[in-house]
């Protein structure tokens, strides 16, 4: 049996392309959704009444977003899954949906209260919807998720661009159309992942969850919020922003793709993340010196924080895996520091004036933006650095087949294990107890033993180690057969 890192990169591109497709139209589905209402925010004259923190394109959107997430966080305990809920993503999906129509009767009508009203709920539908793709991405490999992140955006951006200047009426229809398969597209991509050998983990699990690791998404996202009223400001020209944003999401799909096919030959993980930070560090240093026009500076740094905010949606499960943490809560709290310091960015500029940029209290704020950049890069030079343990790791390491998957797959095939016993298998196999199983997989330690008590039953072993000893013969045999 081939396991996911056996298979050539054509291969696997290929099979994102045409088997995994649902999986990288959902989340087409929702840039799509998220450009359009920004161009059709632009387009609704009730909107100019509002203040102009929430009259920027989709800030509305980006501040319902943040409390969708303070809510899973805040239950975040209760909520063990978002992708396989239907119930979850049931809900997300109507709040979508609704807030789609509010969003057209309201520019239709020139209604900012509906607008208000429709951009609220699906900024919220935004929030819910970004865990359950955390979690479906989290199940992918690195190379697999990184080609289906780079389908998504080229896909997405490239529709925007064609229909950006449609008529108003032909926009909320398009509004509507792509909110409607967001929840199905990605509940049924993920069962899909059922049918391809187990994603492989490295056994290590030595990083500690601290604050330095939310460090990056809290200066990324706030460097943008900042940076993009700054802009508009200067500009004073919302639409002509909004598509350096769908350009800069195209050359983000570009690049995640070709990422893809680099991985673990000459670009790791870290160096992604490095990539992303040279052009949003660039963009600041642009929009402070004046050196080029504000619409490329903003492009450039636009560029930096696409390529950094989707890795994340595709790497975090990695990080949920090394700290031992819920996948659910992990990626909420990375989502909510980015996006909660978006907000925070393009408040306080706000609070500078119609043109922050000619105040000097803006380039001080750049100023320090840069300068934590700089501390954040210093302290990733330490050893003890949670960032540095988690992205220095041996890209190749981090997905290595060791045979133990592939043998996990095949006794879970002879055993009939259900989905919940195969997580509990693969876990055993490393050495882990009981209390790792609940910890890990965030059920009671009574029901992980339950599912233990079936494993053994069902393959006809009686202690932890005749299960490893089982394992052992399998990836033998499997040695052998190659």
């Amino acid at each position: 049996m081939e396991s996911q890192t056996d298979r050539p990169w054509v291969e696997i591109a290929q099979n994102e392309l045409f088997e995994g497709w649902q999986r990288w139209t959902s989340f087409a589905c929702i840039w799509v959704w998220s450009c359009l209402a920004g161009i059709l925010s632009f387009q609704n004259s009730g909107i100019r009444s509002l203040p102009s923190v929430f009259g920027y394109a989709n800030g509305i959107t980006l501040a319902a977003c943040v409390i969708g997430l303070a809510f899973v966080l805040a239950f975040s305990s209760r909520i063990k899954t978002a992708i396989d809920s239907r119930a979850y993503l049931g809900i997300a999906e109507a709040l979508a949906v609704l807030g789609s129509l509010f969003i057209s009767a309201g520019v239709l009508a020139g209604s900012s209260l509906c607008h208000v009203a429709g951009a609220g709920l699906g900024g919220i539908a935004i929030g819910l919807l970004k865990i359950a793709w955390g979690q479906m991405y989290s199940r992918m490999t690195l190379k697999a998720g990184l080609a289906s992140m780079g389908y998504s955006l080229i896909s997405s951006s490239v529709i925007v661009l064609l229909v950006q200047n449609a008529d108003t009426l032909v926009l909320s229809i398009l509004l509507i159309a792509s909110a409607l398969p967001l929840a199905p597209l990605a509940f049924r991509g993920t069962k899909r992942l059922a049918d391809l050998p187990e994603k492989p983990r490295h056994s290590s699990r030595s990083v500690k969850f601290t604050a330095s690791l939310l460090a990056l998404p809290m200066l990324v996202g706030f460097s943008y919020g900042v940076s993009k009223a700054a802009i508009i400001g200067l500009i004073g020209n919302e639409a002509s922003i909004g598509s350096a944003g769908t350009y800069s999401s195209l050359v983000a799909g570009v690049a995640t793709f070709v990422f893809s096919y680099a991985l673990g030959k000459k670009v790791s993980s870290a160096q992604i993340y490095s990539t992303s930070l040279v052009f949003v560090v660039a963009g600041l240093l642009l929009i402070m010196s004046n050196a080029t026009s504000p619409w490329l500076s903003f492009f450039v740094n636009s560029i930096g924080f696409s390529l950094f905010y989707f890795f994340m949606v595709v790497y975090w499960g990695d990080l949920a895996w090394r700290t031992g943490m819920s996948i659910v809560r992990v990626y909420t709290i990375g989502y909510l520091t980015m996006q909660a310091s978006q907000l925070a960015g393009i408040v306080i500029a706000g609070m500078l004036g119609e043109n922050p940029l000619q105040n000097n209290g803006m380039l001080v704020i750049l100023s320090l933006v840069l300068a934590f950049f700089a501390v954040v890069l210093l302290l990733f030079g330490s050893s003890r650095s949670s960032l540095r343990q988690w992205l220095i790791a041996d890209g190749t390491a981090l997905e290595v087949d060791d045979g133990v998957p592939v043998a996990c797959a095949e006794l879970s095939r002879q055993g009939n294990l259900s989905p919940r016993e195969q997580e509990v298998l693969t876990i055993l196999a490393r050495g882990r107890n009981a209390s790792y199983v609940a910890k890990t997989l965030c059920i009671s330690p009574d029901t992980a033993k339950t599912h233990i008590k079936s494993i053994y039953r069902k393959l006809d072993v009686h202690t932890q180690q005749d299960l490893m000893d089982e394992i052992d013969l399998h990836v033998s045999s499997g040695d052998n057969n190659a």
